[in-house]
């Protein structure tokens, strides 16, 4: 699971990382919405926001939340466009 904590403005405007499996859950809403999205807590989970700023504390609160496979991706998506690795721009977000 990729999960992006960017607003839906900032996944609007500049895109996602491609993934099969992708939610924009924002940083204000996780503690609400993730376990709809993912209700295995033993699922593999990637956050990442722009900058590597959200992202982090993102995967500190799933991890408080029980996630006990929770990855933050710290280049974040800023870079991973400057890499010229694959986006996509299909919304497919939670929230």
């Amino acid at each position: 699971m990729v999960l992006d904590v960017r607003t839906p403005a900032e996944v609007d405007y500049s895109g996602h990382i491609a993934a099969a499996h992708f939610f924009n859950i924002t940083r204000g809403l996780l503690e609400f919405r993730i376990e709809a999205a993912v209700p295995d807590k033993a699922t593999p989970i990637v956050v990442y926001c722009g900058v590597s700023q959200r992202s982090p504390l993102a995967a500190d609160t799933l991890i408080k939340l029980g996630y006990t496979n929770v990855k933050n991706y710290r280049d974040g998506f800023v870079n991973w466009m400057r890499a010229g690795l694959p986006i996509e721009w299909l919304s497919c977000r939670e929230g």
